[in-house]
């Protein structure tokens, strides 16, 4: 004779088995979202405020994205004179500088040796500094300093500066960062 708590369990056991691959499915996809969206968190404290300090320097291209011109010419400004260099374009995108400014703001204590007029440039860059951004300058003196990542999830972002060695003062600078997916 079969007692009711045999028979609840060959009926667990059974249900089990006939929904098996559902069972599977299911702690897949779970697994999946878990592991998927793990990877995607919000920004501290910090990181929110310097991300929203780079939001304010953003100046969209109302154009299309044609550019061909890469000014080869330019330099990161140094992470110990970002403040220096946050003063000077607190106000506008970009300003004339002068070479042992300029060489300041890198951090050389040489001149590259480029020809063209140093100008202090706003940019827009990724907070942990791994990918490039890139400079275009126009023949009419527009100025466009490009800034990227690629990831699936929000990248945080922080104001940066460059200093481009230029022929003739910006007539606009737009400043973009985007996220490839």
């Amino acid at each position: 004779m079969r007692r009711e708590s045999d028979y609840t369990v060959g009926r667990v056991t059974s249900l089990f088995r006939a929904h098996r691959g559902v069972i599977r499915i299911f702690a897949m996809t779970a697994s999946l979202f878990l592991t998927g969206s793990g990877c995607c968190k919000t920004f501290d404290a910090e990181t929110a405020k310097g991300n929203d300090a780079a939001r304010e320097w953003l100046r969209d291209w109302p154009g299309k994205y044609d550019w061909v011109e890469e000014k080869l010419r330019w330099k990161n400004v140094a992470k110990a004179k970002m403040p220096q260099a946050e003063l000077l374009l607190r106000e506008t995108a970009s300003v004339r500088i002068t070479g042992e400014q300029a060489r300041d703001l890198i951090g050389q204590s040489s001149s590259p040796g480029w020809t063209g007029t140093p100008y202090l440039l706003r940019a827009v860059g990724d907070a942990p500094g791994k990918w490039p951004q890139e400079v275009f300058v126009r023949p009419s003196g527009e100025v466009w300093v490009g800034g990227g990542a690629n990831s699936r999830c929000p990248v945080p972002t922080q104001r940066r500066a460059v200093v481009a060695w230029l022929d003739q003062s910006p007539r606009d600078v737009y400043v973009t960062f985007i996220v490839g997916k």
